[in-house]
Formats: C-alpha cells, structure tokens, sequence
C-alpha cells in the first residue's frame, strides 16, 4: 500500500515579495510497493503519474520534472524567468535521505529552493474518541 511521503510546488518566483510562489504544479512523492510522482498541473487540472523503477531513481525523476518545468518557463516568454521549488520530505521520505545531493544540484540550476522539515505531526481521528468511558 502507498502513502505520500512528500510535497513538492514548482512555480514562479513573485518578483517583489520574497517567498511567495505561484504555484503551477505539485508533485507528490507516493512510496509503497512501487514508488511514482504524482503531478498535477495546477492550471489545466491535469495529473500525470511518473514511476520511479527503483528508489534511487526518486531524485532523478524529480529534477527531470523540474527541468522539464524550467524549460516550459523558458518557452513561455510573457511568465518571469525565476523559478521557485519548495520542498515538504514527510519523515522517512526517500527524498529525505538524499537531501544534501538534491539541494546541491539544485543550487546548480537557476531556481529559488526551499525546503521544509516537519518536526511534529498528531493525527487526530475516530479511534481517539471512541473510548471516552461515556455510554
């Protein structure tokens, strides 16, 4: 069984307010028994699955997604030229692991990057409640 095990939003850097991004895709990260990208194009509504053949190829994919973005932006002359790619690795995440080599290759390729650890996380749901001792 899959689960998301990462968020990652490509879009435009604003020119003037650091930080904000119009976002133009989402990317989630879906490892189980076979690991695949899910994006989905924020404009169009249109989602594609990427497969990952094995884990090491997580990384790869991602950056050929984002280069494919870039090149895109690059066609698209009346968007801004400045990327923006923010990061959200769930614990245990593939892409986690290999954090220091993708944020490496992408301070080589023109984007801005941010990435953003979770440091805790308490799901609430029916379980919690369904013994309260009330009859």
């Amino acid at each position: 069984m899959a689960s998301i095990s990462a968020y990652v939003l490509i879009g435009q850097s604003h020119s003037n307010e650091i930080g904000h991004v119009d976002t133009q895709y989402i990317l989630e990260l879906w490892e189980g028994d076979k690991a695949a990208w899910i994006s989905r194009d924020v404009a169009r509504n249109e989602e594609t699955r990427i497969p990952c053949g094995a884990p090491s190829e997580i990384h790869s994919v991602l950056m050929s997604s984002i280069s494919e973005v870039q090149r895109r932006t690059l066609n698209n002359s009346h968007l801004p030229l400045r990327m923006s790619v923010l990061i959200v690795p769930l614990p245990n995440s593939s892409l986690e692991m290999n954090a220091s080599e993708l944020l490496e290759e992408l301070s080589d390729i023109d984007v801005d990057y941010h990435w953003f650890n979770t440091t805790h996380s308490k799901v609430m749901n029916a379980w919690n409640f369904s013994n309260s001792g009330e009859e």
